[in-house]
């Protein structure tokens, strides 16, 4: 499960208190893809406290500049984000919005409605 910002997320960060992080980016048919993984000491409750609660993302995303929750009926929010993905040799302004379903306690789909980039892969 990655941040939906994504990740989400796409902006290439992971929380400052990450044990360890990894973070790889690639092009993949003329497209970027980027993974991001981090290993917290933290409880299942608090992490999933945190990828759902969409709003206060920026704090700890690196590159975050918003996240905004327009939408939301149940575990279905509509959310828009807006930063930017920075990498050793280029660095592209990122606004996307996104359609999230939190399937608790396993899973949070995530799709992009809208974006400024050709595709979006939440992995």
């Amino acid at each position: 499960m990655l941040l939906p910002a994504i990740a989400i997320l796409c902006f290439a960060g992971a929380a400052a208190a990450a044990e360890e992080v990894s973070v790889e980016a690639s092009r993949l048919d003329g497209a970027v893809q980027a993974r991001a993984h981090a290993l917290v000491a933290a409880t299942w409750d608090t992490v999933w406290g945190t990828l759902t609660d969409y709003e206060p993302l920026p704090a700890f995303i690196p590159g975050m500049k918003s996240s905004r929750v327009v939408a939301r009926n149940g575990h279905i929010a509509t959310v828009e984000q807006v930063g930017e993905a920075s990498f050793p040799f280029f660095s592209f302004p990122i606004e996307v919005t996104v359609w999230s379903k939190a399937r608790p306690p396993e899973a949070i789909n995530v799709r992009a409605l809208k974006s400024n980039f050709r595709r979006l892969a939440v992995c």
